[in-house]
């Protein structure tokens, strides 16, 4: 067995790999129904579902990970609750512009375990750039909307197939906005097994 690696060191080798949750927290809090003296063990990733269900008011939220990345992301999250206005936090994540976002972050370190400062002060181009889009799988499907959609499909023609209401309207749609031969192997390429092992998951 190699040496012990102290967490330090473990969190500069390892990758964000979402900064979004992708499941629906509503399935969670119906399945879960929790209460005043429920203690819940979730799977950390990027800490919405545990928030989410933080929410809910039970005894205790323990968020756990193999990827010591996605609890400091948690930790930053929570800090950010706890010590910013919505407005400056949502600004922070990335979902709005405002104040820049290194000085939020200089906000909230003094909230921060010693190992989590240590990182996201290593990590200002990500913090600058939102960290709603940090993650791996998000650059991953940031890439498939660059790469494959805006070439191939107009802004007209993706808003319009947004707008579909009925799932007929959006099958028609979507053959007259993404049908062409060109999206089809742009797209078959880029969600390839190569290419997603290596740029998503």
């Amino acid at each position: 067995m190699g040496k012990p690696r102290h967490i330090d060191e473990i969190l500069q080798d390892e990758v964000l790999r979402y900064s979004q949750v992708w499941e629906d927290h509503h399935l969670l809090e119906e399945a879960f129904s929790l209460g005043p003296s429920d203690h819940v063990l979730s799977i950390c990733s990027a800490g919405a579902n545990a928030l989410a269900l933080l929410a809910q008011a039970p005894a205790s939220v323990t968020a756990v990970d193999l990827n010591p990345t996605q609890t400091a992301l948690l930790h930053l999250k929570v800090a950010g609750i706890t010590h910013l206005h919505y407005d400056e936090f949502i600004v922070l994540m990335g979902a709005r512009t405002g104040r820049p976002r290194w000085h939020l972050y200089q906000q909230i370190r003094h909230a921060l375990p010693d190992p989590v400062q240590h990182y996201w002060d290593r990590q200002r181009v990500d913090i600058e750039a939102g960290l709603l889009g940090a993650g791996k799988l998000e650059r991953y499907f940031d890439g498939l909307r660059q790469s494959v959609v805006c070439p191939h499909v107009t802004p007209e023609a993706l808003s319009d197939f947004l707008a579909c209401e009925s799932a007929e309207e959006r099958a028609h749609q979507f053959e007259r906005s993404f049908g062409s031969d060109a999206f089809r192997e742009s797209f078959i390429e880029y969600t390839g097994q190569a290419k997603v092992a290596a740029s998503g998951r």
